[in-house]
């Protein structure tokens, strides 16, 4: 029979470092934002109106999977709602449960939260890869302990997958995307010296981690002040991980437009892009030429394809020069009945939002990218003691 407990703070979680690290390794998403080391660096560099809920599915004395959630209020019609939801804000494409139980691990967890029904209001789960990776487990959970989910839309994901070298991806492109690629280039030429700055953190090279942590001071220079603090955070600590990607354009030696992006095994995942208002260069043409340069590099070092969130108009409006295919990401939303404003608010969503159609998508028919030795996985299959009365098998 399955059992969940429940952590509540950082501290509390480092027992469970392993067990933490051998469920990701396991997972079907082994992207950076769902590693232990990126919820410290996101918890201890955000506000503190959040409270932590980590819930741990377990059964017999084998922990079986993790779901990370945050406790946040939001501000509706009907007043403040105190929301229950993945720790993300943004900063990826994707989420979801830790380990390659996701289906059981959501299954316990969505059944201990139905009996644990205080400090929160409404379960509001984005980032779902329902179509390659969910494949409707979310809302198959929440539909087996009696709650309505309102399935909608959540964001745009331009997918650019490269087949071949540089030379022979742009050769695919049709003429008129070229020209309209050749025509950003020199808008953006044409007002001064225009140079891409590129670097990808490497471990066994320390020249190369403190390029990438000097470019990353300068191209955080262009974000808002809401986010700095948080992304800088988990930017460094992507870097000691191995897996952090930064690329800055400059005009004249300043900077103009910057990307910030995480490599995972399949290639690489723009979290942030930036980009200055040029006098008589379009937003949407600087963001073609960074894009332009960013694909270039990520070509180069072998990345198997590139995401990039397509939220804002200017870069929805870039990626079509680029994109190749186009993903989508969905948001679920429930409660329980007794939490009445909250339920009134679901299905108000459940009128408005519109029947969405189930498209199955191919998972990446590339062969996956090598794992760092730091992250391979023992050849042990004994089991190994890591949490105080728990124990996982390799």
């Amino acid at each position: 029979m399955f059992q969940v407990f429940e952590i509540n703070s950082i501290a509390e979680l480092q027992p469970y470092r392993l067990v933490w690290q051998e469920l990701w390794m396991r997972g079907r998403q082994q992207r950076f934002q769902m590693t232990l080391d990126w919820l410290e660096a996101y918890w201890r560099s955000g506000s503190d109106d959040r409270e932590l809920k980590v819930l741990f599915a377990v059964l017999g004395n084998k922990v079986i999977g993790i779901l990370p959630l945050v406790v946040k209020e939001s501000e509706t019609r009907l007043g403040t709602v105190r929301v229950l939801t993945y720790p993300l804000d943004n900063l990826g494409n994707w989420y979801g449960p830790i380990g390659p139980n996701s289906a059981a691990t959501l299954a316990a967890s969505l059944r201990y939260l139905s009996n644990n029904k205080n400090g929160w209001d409404l379960l509001d789960l984005p980032y779902i890869d329902r179509d390659r990776v969910d494949l409707a487990r979310t809302a198959t959970s929440m539909r087996n302990i009696g709650w309505k989910p309102v399935e909608r839309a959540w964001s745009q994901i331009a997918g650019i997958e490269f087949d071949g070298t540089w030379d022979e991806f742009l050769g695919r492109k049709r003429s008129e995307v070229r020209e309209a690629i050749e025509a950003a280039e020199a808008d953006c030429r044409n007002r001064g010296v225009l140079r891409f700055e590129h670097s990808r953190s490497d471990a066994d090279d320390p020249s190369s981690q403190e390029n990438t942590e000097r470019l990353l001071q300068r191209c955080l220079k262009l974000a808002d002040d809401d986010s700095r603090d948080v992304l800088h955070a988990t930017s460094l600590q992507a870097a000691e991980r191995d897996c952090l990607d930064v690329g800055v354009l400059t005009l004249d030696g300043q900077p103009i437009a910057g990307a910030v992006s995480f490599v995972h095994r399949d290639g690489l995942e723009v979290v942030s892009l930036f980009a200055e208002d040029i006098a008589g260069v379009p937003r949407h043409s600087l963001l073609s030429v960074l894009m332009q340069h960013l694909l270039k590099a990520s070509c180069k070092f072998g990345d198997d394809a590139v995401e990039i969130r397509t939220d804002d108009r200017d870069v929805a409006r870039a990626t079509k020069l680029w994109s190749n295919h186009q993903l989508q990401s969905y948001r679920y939303t429930t409660c329980p009945l007794s939490h009445v404003r909250a339920a009134l608010l679901v299905n108000y969503h459940a009128v408005r939002a519109p029947r969405l159609k189930f498209t199955p998508q191919r998972r990446p028919t590339t062969a996956l990218r090598p794992r760092p030795k730091s992250e391979a996985p023992s050849p042990e299959r004994s089991a190994v003691s890591t949490a105080p009365g728990l124990r996982i098998y390799r």
